[in-house]
């Protein structure tokens, strides 16, 4: 049976996209600056176009059904071509307003935040940013249209982003930190092991932390773990406390200044960091997309040359 466009009100999409993603009325309501009452009787509306549930009530949330979940990518992908369509050739970065959101570890926003900054105040002065810890359900909030980006190491085994856009901004070394009066002339294998060593785990997180991760490829696991949420205060905890860590290079070189930490190289040969960045296919030819995507490139080229 072939579907009669002119008869089916497209306007229902977009209001399932937003009950999709917010998996709740009210919510998709105010995204989509419409009424609770409209947003639930577009539902009906979709209920009978597609012969299907779509969303189950569930406590105070709707489940999508299965045939839910298999659309959303579709229409996901669907109604961000149509509005790169509409959109196509009128961005005007000092005219665009709204945020920028980007998933990713505190220590990219210490490297890229300030430059990021500096950058939209003269190019989109109305444009503003907002960074969001990188988590493990940064994959669906980048399928879901949350975030706009997502920067991470580009060997995040425990993220799928295979079905996603990926380009790499810039690239670290993994060094050891010691306190400045410690008097190991190197770090050995044995040390990693036995000493307390700290790395960073994301906040409520139920993956393995990415240092963690490399340590086990390269057949080591350390025994006394001292996990911390935050990159940036790694090396304040190293300083005078005889413990040692894993920290990016670039990091630790800008955060020495202020600690008193010593850089050594690691025991191991471990692979190059590749930062890269992660985004939905269906944003991959939106002009105000491609524009941000240079601007990080740029950013980048001219700070890590």
């Amino acid at each position: 049976m072939v579907t009669n466009l002119r008869k089916t009100n497209l306007n229902l999409l977009p209001v399932l996209r937003e009950l999709l993603r917010h998996r709740n009325v009210t919510n998709a309501a105010r995204a989509l600056n419409l009424s609770q009452p409209a947003v639930s009787n577009a539902l009906a509306q979709l209920r009978s176009l597609f012969h299907d549930e779509l969303l189950i009530p569930h406590g105070r949330t709707l489940q999508p059904s299965a045939l839910a979940e298999r659309m959303l990518p579709r229409l996901e992908m669907m109604l961000g071509g149509l509005e790169q369509f509409i959109a196509r050739g009128t961005f005007d970065p000092a005219k665009s307003e709204g945020a920028i959101k980007i998933a990713t570890a505190d220590y990219v926003i210490l490297l890229l935040g300030a430059e990021l900054i500096n950058q939209l105040s003269a190019l989109a002065p109305a444009l503003t940013i907002e960074f969001s810890d990188a988590r493990s359900q940064s994959a669906r909030d980048l399928k879901m249209g949350d975030i706009d980006l997502f920067i991470g190491p580009r060997r995040l085994a425990h993220i799928a982003f295979d079905e996603f856009s990926v380009s790499t901004l810039f690239e670290d070394d993994i060094v050891c930190i010691v306190d400045a009066d410690d008097v190991s002339a190197e770090i050995s294998e044995k040390e990693l092991v036995e000493r307390k060593l700290v790395l960073f785990t994301p906040t409520g997180s139920e993956t393995v932390a990415f240092f963690e991760t490399v340590l086990q490829h390269a057949g080591v696991t350390p025994r006394n773990i001292v996990r911390v949420p935050s990159f940036l205060v790694i090396p304040y905890l190293v300083q005078g406390t005889g413990t040692i860590a894993l920290l990016q290079r670039r990091l630790a070189e800008r955060l020495s200044g202020s600690t008193s930490i010593r850089i050594m190289p690691p025991p191991l040969s471990f692979p190059r960091l590749e930062i890269g960045m992660w985004w939905s296919p269906a944003r991959e030819h939106d002009p105000s997309h491609i524009w941000l995507r240079q601007l990080l490139s740029q950013i980048c080229e001219k700070q890590f040359a």
